[in-house]
């Protein structure tokens, strides 16, 4: 009778049954993409494993959503993420971030906790590896996605469940991936994003919530706080220098604009600044359904002036399709161009007509310099010739007096020999005369000392005194003439 006609009870009995083997099924395969070598999962990637799972999350209905099923499917993907192939196949899939991050939807917070796990570990994979995907916390297609999706996160964050060791595992994970997403990426380099990012969360109410998550005294969850809100005092203290201000109250719109127009004044961009502000004093201020909207825009486009980089990306969400401010820069300067290019074409027809003035004045005195450079050449020239002729003669002519000096000495010194070699002669006699005597008074020497002959005296020198010594003429090159000696007749 149960089989022929089987009743509810029965028809969920095996319901609940056939879940059950379902569930076990799924935790065998995670079990064995965990632990099985890598074949396995070289095996599960070809057979498309991973396509045939996010086709099944997307496809789930809410009974399905909340069941143990749901979580032991994201244990698949977490336990596939953990070798580089299994990663790189997850990351490589066109949808299966967002797929994953649309299982935060569930109650289960089991489920909740391993996709977070998920996300968190995916903000930390280098650029370059993760081309092909972007957080959704950070983009969607749609942006009102972007938002919900940061204010699930709060949500989560604020609600209780019930039970401590769930509900904090739960809030672990959740600010996690916020510090994960605010210093790993795009927040690793680029203050602007940081700022940007952590403002939307403190706009949603995070900052209470974290004052609030004290209270469970967790020293992990604390943690967490801590470098959430160290990394918000460093970027405020980096912000404050930029505009050398010791702290910047991002809530207060009077100084937040007193700080902007100080920046402001005394620029080129002043005068555009002033236009802005002119113009929001112009736009519709009652209460009607284009007045958020006109605002909101305005809120984008400042967005993506401040985040897109050069290359037109913009690493948080894209609200603005189509829209990328290095080409409206463009245009905007393609818009003045024209204008500018008159003006600088006048003033360069100026300079044009001064400069060649100047270089008419220049090439007059150049011309002047290069003729009195000629003519001083050429006398240079005159009077190095002259001087080389000179330096010819006085060389030619101090090389003949070295000849004749030569010569001269030679002739000096054979006419010394000829007169030594020469008889003296007869001296001459006057008879008229008295008689001369040639002789000179020839001193007589002191008697000899006891003991001494006059033959061991000094000879007495020759009249007119001793010859020169050999090899040393006197002046003039002319021996003096020697007096031959006279003997008394």
């Amino acid at each position: 009778m149960f089989h022929l006609f089987p009743t509810e009870n029965d028809a969920l009995a095996l319901e609940k049954e056939d879940e059950e083997e379902r569930n076990k099924t799924i935790e065998s395969l995670k079990t064995a993409l965990r632990t099985q070598p890598m074949r396995f999962v070289t095996r599960f990637i070809d057979l498309d494993g991973l396509t045939c799972i996010l086709n099944f999350l997307k496809s789930m209905d809410y009974e399905t959503t909340e069941s143990q099923i749901h979580t032991s499917l994201i244990g698949c993907i977490k336990a596939l993420m953990n070798n580089s192939q299994g990663r790189a196949h997850v990351l490589s899939h066109t949808e299966s971030i967002n797929i994953i991050a649309q299982s935060l939807a569930t109650e289960n917070i089991k489920t909740k906790v391993a996709v977070l796990e998920i996300m968190g570990a995916v903000c930390l994979v280098p650029a370059d590896t993760r081309r092909s995907w972007r957080p959704c916390c950070t983009t969607n297609a749609s942006p009102a996605r972007g938002r919900g999706f940061r204010w699930t996160l709060i949500n989560d964050l604020d609600r209780s469940t019930g039970r401590y060791r769930d509900e904090v595992n739960l809030k672990t994970a959740i600010m996690s991936f916020i510090n994960a997403v605010l210093s790993q990426g795009a927040g690793e380099t680029s203050l602007e994003f940081r700022i940007h990012l952590r403002y939307e969360f403190l706009m949603l109410g995070i900052q209470p919530v974290i004052d609030k998550l004290r209270s469970h005294e967790n020293s992990t969850l604390d943690r967490h706080l801590d470098y959430f809100e160290m990394l918000r005092n460093e970027d405020e203290l980096a912000l404050s220098k930029r505009y050398e201000s010791v702290h910047i109250d991002t809530k207060s719109a009077t100084q937040v604009f007193d700080l902007i127009r100080k920046k402001m004044n005394h620029t080129d961009a002043h005068p555009h600044f002033m236009s802005v502000l002119h113009h929001c004093l112009l736009m519709p201020h009652k209460r009607s359904g284009n007045t958020v909207q006109y605002w909101l825009l305005l809120d984008r486009i400042v967005q993506q002036m401040v985040l897109q980089n050069d290359k037109g990306h913009d690493p948080d969400v894209a609200p603005l399709e189509n829209f990328n401010v290095k080409n409206v820069v463009r245009m905007l300067v393609n818009e003045n161009e024209v204008k500018q290019w008159k003006e600088q074409a006048e003033k360069m027809r100026k300079e044009h007509h001064e400069l060649q003035q100047k270089f008419d004045k220049k090439e007059r005195e150049c011309d002047a310099k290069t003729q009195e450079k000629e003519d001083m050449m050429q006398t240079l020239n005159k009077m190095k010739e002259k001087l080389e002729k000179e330096s010819t003669e006085h060389k030619n002519v101090k090389q003949h007096v070295s000849e004749l000096t030569a010569r001269l000495h030679e002739l000096s010194l054979r006419l010394f020999l000829e007169v030594l070699r020469s008889p003296p002669a007869p001296p001459v006699v006057h008879a008229s005369s008295a008689p001369i005597s040639f002789c000179r008074a020839v001193p007589t020497s002191p008697a000899s000392p006891r003991g001494h002959d006059a033959s061991s005296a000094s000879p007495t020198p020759p009249p007119g005194g001793p010859p020169p010594p050999p090899g040393r003429m006197p002046i003039g090159g002319i021996p003096p003439r020697r007096e031959p000696p006279w003997d008394p007749p």
